[in-house]
């Protein structure tokens, strides 16, 4: 089994509570001066043969190449080393994680940095979460799961379902509850959650102790929602996929910037969600990621100024998003927890929506069910959202259906 060939040091980071550094820095810092002496001794020792030698031929040292430059992504960085050795650094926690990617056939390198987590390639057997799961589909690289940690009716999307049912990707428990003996049954060489698998940090010291590397995700909390997408550049290096996770960011790139060469519809829009007990409502931050894709969208966020410094999702109160949202042109729900689909139903949930603008207007939408499963298509989401700001009459996308 593989896994038991990969080196396992550490296993991620905490959380943090809001947005931290830039992940611009070199990533490869710490390993490139760990191995400056074991750099310069090759240079020397065989007259220039490290750099004489074919990329092929570099084996067991870490000879920089150059670093990934990142058009959007903030919490994560990435150096590229001779031989094809790949090394990523996430950050968006209290403490920073560096992994090093090793090529099949190629050997660790000695004196790594203490943290220093490697991925032994090639990785064939993972185990994720559902939005690295649609990411990863997205560029190709399905045959690659193994095992997910939501079950086949929290899944949205037909390939990941098709899957599941054919038993070729199997639930192995929840993010905090996983199926241990199953994750080891399937040989799994790679664990790639989200930030909730930080809230549980038994469960990470259970991979470190089964030998199985893994890594938290921070996408969500990039600003830029390119920066979100541009996350698949990290699960493409692991997985040796980089040129298909490549072609699949910079078409995402070309959507969002065809919708961004539009001109402004200066209408403003909500987005939010409502809780289960109809007390409170879940409002996207001025900083989220989905705020800058109404903006992208060629509308204006109504509540750009909610907490502008953070990202995610907030709680407003009745009183207080009645106060910032009354006015918006659009609203959209979400639909993450209290489920309501037509007006109607809207209405009697929400009374005080009766004096919104939006709902005078008719022009509430709803997003598709399990709408943070295609976060991954963002750019196709902003797109959506550019068709209903510019043409109120239209009543389905792909994405978004008005409210009747």
């Amino acid at each position: 089994m593989l896994a038991a060939a990969l080196m396992l040091t550490g296993c991620g980071e905490k959380e943090g509570t809001g947005q931290e550094g830039t992940g611009q820095e070199s990533v490869g810092q710490a390993l490139s001066e760990t191995q400056t002496e074991a750099s310069a001794a090759v240079t020397s020792a065989g007259a220039g043969a490290a750099e004489n030698s074919s990329e092929e031929a570099v084996d067991g040292v870490l000879i920089k190449d150059h670093e990934e430059a990142l058009q959007y992504a903030q919490l994560f960085s990435m150096t590229h080393y001779k031989g094809g050795y790949i090394s990523f650094t996430i950050k968006g926690g209290e403490e920073a994680g560096t992994w090093l990617i090793v090529p099949e056939g190629k050997s660790v390198p000695e004196d790594l940095e203490e943290n220093t987590i490697v991925i032994q390639q090639p990785v064939e057997h993972i185990r994720c979460d559902s939005g690295t799961a649609a990411v990863i589909n997205a560029f190709g690289g399905l045959s690659r799961v193994s095992t997910v940690n939501s079950d086949i009716d929290s899944f949205e999307i037909p390939e990941i379902q098709n899957k599941m049912k054919a038993g070729e990707i199997l639930y192995s428990g929840s993010y905090g509850e996983p199926d241990y003996e199953m994750i080891t049954a399937a040989d799994t060489q790679l664990v790639v959650d989200t930030s909730m698998l930080d809230t549980v940090p038994e469960v990470k010291d259970k991979y470190a102790e089964l030998g199985i590397p893994c890594y938290v995700t921070y996408n969500s909390k990039e600003v830029h929602p390119l920066g979100h997408s541009e996350w698949a550049k990290v699960h493409g290096a692991v997985l040796g996929m980089w040129d298909e996770a490549n072609a699949y960011f910079e078409e995402q790139v070309a959507k969002v910037e065809s919708v961004a060469a539009d001109e402004e519809t200066d209408k403003t829009v909500a987005v939010v969600y409502f809780s289960s007990d109809g007390a409170k409502v879940y409002a996207r931050r001025g900083g989220d990621y989905l705020a800058k894709m109404v903006e992208l969208a060629g509308g204006d966020y109504i509540m750009a100024d909610f907490e502008p410094e953070k990202t995610g999702v907030g709680t407003l109160t009745m009183e207080d998003f009645y106060a910032l949202c009354k006015d918006a042109d659009y609203l959209i729900n979400l639909n993450m927890s209290a489920k309501l689909y037509t007006m109607e139903e809207l209405l009697d949930y929400v009374p005080i929506m009766e004096d919104f603008k939006s709902v005078k207007d008719g022009n509430v939408y709803v997003a598709r069910n399990r709408f943070s499963q295609f976060t991954f298509d963002n750019a196709s989401i902003i797109q959506d959202m550019n068709t209903i700001l510019k043409d109120s009459s239209v009543e389905d996308t792909a994405y978004f259906d008005k409210m009747k």
